[in-house]
């Protein structure tokens, strides 16, 4: 799948390294704290954090929301903390969504707080402005007329390079699909779409699901381009058989 999975596995990295942030919170205070003092907690580290993060916090079961900089609320959009709190999995990545503090689009990620008894009890969540992931997205291509882009699972778009302009947003649909593999979950984990660009010429686009959130990478290539590419690797093994042969038979005959 030309490239794909080494640039998931890349953007996999990036993510991990910012799940692991919340690794530097007192897990064992907040186990055993009061809301209010898991607040007044994180209000005393405000000053502390990287700068690439925007903000922090920590959400109950009910998805109210204690930030770092003292303001409390109740989430209007939890579904990526519902699928946490839900599921078994110890930590989420969310899709883009706006900032109640910045205002600006961010990416949330956290995970699972327990109480002393063993119980789930809510979220360490922090985010990263979405400005920031493009920077970090961007050193990692060393392509030329390829196209790398990232999308969340509902379509919408996180990243792209723009250097093959497509004519249509969502790009991984059942249609369009002519190689697809699931996971043992029926999770789709990746395969190839047929799409077109703005000017309608053929584009193959070569997906991975990114482990720990809906998102996919996508690496597009001019259908064209990339038959060119199949010939030439034909060839070059054809060329190999060839001469392997001749070779045996030289051994054999001389």
């Amino acid at each position: 799948s030309l490239n794909s999975d080494g640039y998931a596995k890349s953007v996999e990295q990036i993510l991990s390294k910012y799940i692991s942030i919340l690794d530097y919170f007192d897990s064992d205070y907040i186990s055993s704290s009061s809301e209010k003092d898991i607040q007044n907690y994180l209000v005393s580290l405000y000053k502390k954090i990287p700068k690439d993060i925007s903000s922090f916090a920590y959400t109950n079961l009910e998805g109210i929301v204690y930030l770092c900089n003292g303001v409390v609320f109740k989430t209007p959009k939890i579904d990526s903390f519902k699928k946490l709190i839900q599921n078994n999995s110890e930590f989420f990545i969310s899709d883009p969504y706006i900032s109640y503090m910045s205002g600006r689009t961010e990416i949330g990620f956290g995970k699972i707080v327990y109480d002393k008894n063993g119980s789930k009890k809510g979220c360490l969540n922090a985010s990263i402005s979405l400005d920031t992931l493009h920077e970090l997205f961007s050193s990692l291509w060393i392509g030329n007329s390829q196209n790398f882009s990232i999308r969340a699972g509902n379509g919408m778009e996180i990243f792209n390079l723009n250097k093959i302009v497509l004519n249509s947003h969502s790009v991984f649909f059942k249609p369009a699909l002519i190689r697809e593999e699931y996971n043992a979950f029926n999770i789709l984990v990746r395969g190839i779409v047929q799409s077109k660009t703005q000017d309608g010429e053929n584009v193959l686009i070569f997906f991975n699901r990114i482990e720990n959130t809906e998102w996919y990478l996508g690496l597009s290539v001019m259908e064209n381009e990339y038959n060119g590419i199949l010939r030439r690797h034909r060839f070059y093994q054809s060329f190999i058989v060839i001469c392997s042969i001749i070779s045996v038979m030289l051994i054999l005959f001389l």
